[in-house]
């Protein structure tokens, strides 16, 4: 697992770890994020629910933000 995951109680899993990568850089769209990722986004949206339960984004209007 990569640094981030070290500092949060549940690791994150391979998708995450990108996901959350890609917002690191700047705030992106769900769509923005399915076209850079490459997943699907169903998947995209499980995986920001996922880093929002984790507490280490937050979800605004369109766009998904790193808060830790």
């Amino acid at each position: 697992q990569g640094y981030e995951a070290a500092h949060v109680r549940h690791p994150l899993s391979e998708d995450e770890e990108m996901v959350y990568a890609l917002l690191k850089k700047s705030p992106l769209s769900i769509d923005a994020i399915t076209e850079q990722s490459k997943l699907p986004t169903p998947r995209v949206s499980v995986v920001l629910s996922l880093l929002e339960l984790k507490g280490l984004i937050t979800l605004s209007g369109p766009y998904a933000l790193v808060t830790r």
